[in-house]
C-alpha cells in the first residue's frame, strides 16, 4: 500500500512539472499529507491493544450467544500487570469461570517476568 502511495506521488509529481499547474501541486503536497497521516495512524494502530475493538467483538459474541440460549457470558479485560489481554468465558447462572485466555497461570508467569525485569534494572542502576 505504502509502494502504491509512493508510486501515486511520484506520477503526479511528473504531472505537476509537465502542466505547471498550481492546483496540481497543491493536490499533490494534500496527497502526500493524507499519505503520511495513515501511515502514521496504521503504525500506531498496529503497536497499541486494540480494546475497543475487543470489548466490541466480545458484546456480539455475547449478543450472539444469548439468541442461540446458550448461558455463556464472555468478558474481555486487560492485566496490566502482565500487559496482556484476557478472555474469559463464564457461566451466566452461576459466575463460574468455564475457561481464561491465557490461563492464570501464564499470567502470574509473565507478572514475574515484569517483576524481576524491573529488579534487575534497579540493581544495574
Amino acid at each position: 500500500m505504502l509502494a502504491d502511495s509512493v508510486q501515486a506521488n511520484r506520477e503526479a509529481d511528473a504531472v505537476a512539472e509537465a502542466t505547471g499547474s498550481v492546483k496540481e501541486l497543491q493536490r499533490q503536497e494534500q496527497l502526500k499529507a493524507l499519505n503520511a497521516k495513515a501511515a502514521e495512524t496504521k503504525d500506531k494502530a498496529a503497536s497499541e491493544p486494540s480494546k475497543p475493538t475487543l470489548e466490541g467483538a466480545a458484546r456480539r459474541i455475547n449478543d450472539f450467544l444469548q439468541r442461540l440460549g446458550r448461558k455463556f457470558i464472555l468478558d474481555h479485560s486487560f492485566d496490566k500487570e502482565a500487559n496482556q489481554n484476557v478472555v474469559t468465558v463464564k457461566d451466566s447462572s452461576s459466575g463460574d469461570v468455564i475457561r481464561q485466555i491465557p490461563p492464570e497461570e501464564t499470567l502470574r508467569i509473565a507478572r514475574s517476568i515484569g517483576y524481576y525485569q524491573s529488579a534487575l534494572v534497579n540493581l544495574q542502576a
